[in-house]
């Protein structure tokens, strides 16, 4: 498909939605809003990425991307690191990927991300079978969080730099890529190992890569990393 840019504004509140777009050449992720009442009105902006080769009669996967602390104040500071920084420098990938905004200072509230991505499997031939789910920082535990609320939605997830959480043996059906720095200032790395070890003992399907030369900021050497996303591409839930 040709290289667009496109705003749309989206709002789904009582059953009363509207949709509002505008286009120019420039770019191939797409800036959308969502907004859907879940107990509360929740507003997601949100970047879309459709293959160069995208047409309506095939399915793609998915990849579900969060970033961290930063991309909520500025949506194009999204686009600077990971998979949509990829995006911008060219990278070709075979899914549909999106990259929601944090609305402040915040957590990723899972019900309105799953909400979010209905839209989104509503809307584009998504393959069900093929969800994938990766973020870093408060993205990566947005990951964590995320998969544990919706453990049936993925068919693999991929948390980086991220802190711990409960209830991990929810997600031990799930092939579970984790990655953090040695140096961590941050997130004390013992977060990702410790989960590690619970994932092990209930015999899930995970591996971990700790980089012994990095602090905080891994994510480029894990995205840049093409066995990362042979491994990703690879899993399928049925």
């Amino acid at each position: 498909m040709n290289k667009v840019y496109v705003f749309i504004q989206l709002i789904l509140i009582f059953g009363f939605h509207s949709l509002i777009a505008q286009e120019s050449n420039n770019f191939e992720l797409i800036h959308t809003s969502f907004s859907k009442e879940i107990k509360q009105t929740v507003k997601l902006d949100y970047l879309l990425y459709l293959p160069t080769s995208y047409n309506n009669t095939e399915t793609y996967p998915l990849l579900i991307f969060l970033h961290g602390d930063g991309g909520q104040k500025d949506i194009n500071l999204i686009r600077s690191y990971g998979p949509p920084k990829l995006i911008e420098e060219g990278r070709n990938f075979p899914f549909v990927c999106l990259a929601p905004q944090l609305p402040g200072e915040t957590h990723w509230n899972p019900d309105a991300l799953y909400a979010l991505v209905q839209e989104i499997i509503d809307t584009y031939p998504v393959d069900k079978d093929r969800i994938y789910l990766t973020g870093l920082s408060r993205g990566g535990f947005g990951t964590w969080e995320f998969a544990v609320t919706y453990p049936d939605l993925f068919a693999a997830i991929a948390p980086v730099c991220a802190r711990g959480i409960s209830g991990i043996e929810r997600v031990k059906d799930i092939p579970i890529w984790i990655f953090h720095g040695e140096l961590d200032p941050g997130v004390p790395v013992q977060d990702s190992k410790l989960l590690y070890e619970e994932l092990i003992a209930v015999n899930a399907d995970v591996r971990i890569t700790i980089y012994p030369d990095l602090g905080h900021d891994i994510w480029d050497r894990v995205y840049n990393d093409e066995l990362f996303w042979e491994w990703l591409l690879a899993q399928k839930k049925y």
